[in-house]
């Protein structure tokens, strides 16, 4: 006969952790990344090559975008606007004239900081919903026991 231990409260942890994971408001995600992009278009800004007019370098921004339902993803868009169409061929090159590659060079300088940045600043953030959500079960513990 199979031995079957069960792990007492494994469902009402998991019930905490989707708790906390749907008190991280997509705000405060989209503000993390933004934070984590920033460097790299500050970087794609002073890399990136000026023209007479200067409006690529000017009009470089960073566009947080949050999607998912159960699941939260958060994406930094880092581009040029319609005005400034012709950076894709500043940055990949043209009928005979090579591409700078400022871009792929600020994300490739920026990577690993921005993604340490995304994961500290997720953890402290997650530390303080758990947090909160352990004082509220103090007095309320009702929704972290297993349902029978």
């Amino acid at each position: 006969m199979p031995v079957n231990p069960g792990i007492q409260g494994l469902s009402a942890a998991l019930r905490a952790l989707e708790t906390v994971r749907d008190a991280v408001k997509e705000a405060e995600l989209k503000k993390i990344v933004k934070e984590a992009a920033d460097p790299m278009l500050q970087s794609a800004k002073s890399a990136c090559p000026v023209g007479p007019t200067g409006r690529l370098k000017d009009q470089l921004h960073t566009e947080v975008t949050a999607t998912g339902k159960g699941r939260r993803i958060a994406i930094a868009n880092i581009g040029n606007t319609k005005e400034t169409w012709y950076g894709v061929f500043v940055e990949f090159g043209a009928y005979e004239r090579p591409g700078v590659g400022f871009m792929r060079q600020a994300f490739d300088g920026g990577k690993d900081k921005a993604e340490s940045h995304v994961r500290e600043r997720l953890q402290n953030e997650v530390m303080r919903v758990a947090a909160k959500v352990g004082k509220k079960s103090v007095y309320d513990t009702t929704h972290f026991r297993d349902k029978k």
